[in-house]
């Protein structure tokens, strides 16, 4: 088998000119600070004017800000519901084992009975 090298280029150093940092900054999304991605977007404001884009986009972003805030509500109820369910799970975890412990001894000490009063009896 014979197999082809390929070379690779050695990595270029990073730049130290701010201009240069500036526009890798903003295209790769991995050189970006951490509060970027944690800041909030503002709410964009309809201005006097009335401007059909700026209404829009209000309206938009209050869709948007509805829909996230019902789906940690839907999330938070979904967890309760779990925990109950999961309670419930326990219990009846509990009574399955005491019924099977109960029902064994009875028939086992049915068992018993009737063997004892078969071998007894003339």
């Amino acid at each position: 088998m014979c197999m082809k090298t390929t070379k690779t280029k050695p990595a270029k150093p990073p730049s130290k000119d701010p201009e240069e940092k500036q526009a890798l900054k903003g295209s790769n999304h991995l050189l970006k600070d951490d509060n970027d991605y944690n800041r909030r977007p503002e709410k964009p404001r309809a201005n006097e004017h009335g401007s059909s884009t700026d209404l829009l986009l209000s309206k938009i972003y209050d869709l948007m800000e509805t829909r996230v805030r019902s789906a940690a509500e839907e999330r938070e109820k979904a967890d309760v519901d779990d925990e109950v369910k999961n309670d419930w799970m326990l219990a009846a975890a509990v009574i399955d084992r005491f019924l099977f412990f109960t029902f064994g001894s009875l028939f086992v000490g049915g068992t018993c009975v009737f063997f004892a009063i078969f071998n007894f009896t003339p």
